[in-house]
């Protein structure tokens, strides 16, 4: 018999009709043997990408680039 647990997970989704790639996190997760159970209510409108333990900082996205702290030049 599996374990159920309860976890704080990361979810990246697009909404329907955007296409903008969106995370939420969300705690109090079941997890049942490996299997992440998200509410219903969560999943509907949306299409799951990925599911990570724990909270996850997304950085950058589908072609966007990190800034630099530094401006750097090209020499030509």
């Amino acid at each position: 018999m599996d374990k159920i647990s309860q976890k704080s997970v990361t979810v990246f989704f697009f909404e329907e009709n955007a296409l903008q790639l969106s995370s939420q996190t969300i705690s109090g997760i079941q997890v049942n043997g490996g299997r992440v159970i998200l509410p219903k209510s969560f999943k509907q409108g949306k299409s799951i990408i990925a599911v990570f333990e724990g909270r996850v900082k997304m950085l950058n996205v589908l072609g966007e680039r990190a800034m630099p702290t530094k401006q750097f030049s090209i020499a030509s």
